[in-house]
């Protein structure tokens, strides 16, 4: 049986949940080793691209969160019925590092970490009005059962990362799928998937970068 060992930081973090989401979705066992956020610089000499996620796969190290999502989506089966459908599904997951990365820069997610939400909840609203635009015209344009599933016909790990994301966010900014029914329509319908019940309820905060 393949070992799995994900290395990320203790709490809720960003990059961290593209990860455990898609074992989680595939009841896909694996081991992790959780950093103290504070211990960092003591841990980053240790790790080939100073940052995490890694994941050890057999004694085989895999970098870049994106790129092990990917990696244990397709063992899970949620990286796309065909080769077009896997080109748009990595396109939305792409759109989630382009809008943390605008967060970070403004320091939003850091706010969240050190427990200044007040002072973040305009940015996040701002940072995120673009996408989440995008995401309800998208979502408003597809009938039934579809509307609740970004790419195709079955749920994705992209549907799993950004719905995830997005009601993370919302534990900050609480009308902010207000606005956009069809997305929140699709945030809660990814938040009572079955596959993901179990670990929705012991993921526990706080919320890490």
């Amino acid at each position: 049986m393949v070992k799995y060992v994900l290395h990320y930081f203790q709490g809720i973090g960003v990059r961290g949940e593209v990860v455990k989401l898609c074992f989680e979705f595939g009841k896909i066992p694996y081991d992790q080793v959780q950093i103290p956020f504070n211990d960092w610089p003591h841990h980053k000499p240790k790790y080939p691209t100073g940052s995490v996620p890694i994941l050890e796969v057999d004694g085989v190290t895999l970098t870049d969160s994106t790129a092990i999502g990917r990696f244990v989506a397709k063992k899970v089966g949620i990286a796309g019925e065909n080769d077009v459908d896997a080109a748009l599904i990595d396109g939305y997951v792409a759109q989630l590092e382009d809008l943390t990365s605008a967060m970070a820069r403004k320091k939003l997610l850091l706010m969240i970490v050190e427990g200044k939400e007040a002072e973040a909840v305009d940015g996040i609203r701002e940072t995120m009005k673009l996408f989440l635009e995008r995401i309800e015209k998208h979502l408003e344009n597809k009938k039934g059962c579809a509307a609740q599933i970004l790419v195709g016909k079955t749920t994705s790990w992209a549907d799993l990362v950004l719905a995830d994301f997005i009601h993370r966010m919302e534990l900050t900014v609480k009308d902010l799928t207000e606005p956009y029914p069809s997305v929140k329509k699709w945030v809660d319908h990814v938040h009572k998937l079955p596959q993901l019940k179990e670990y929705f309820a012991k993921r526990q905060l706080p919320m890490n970068i």
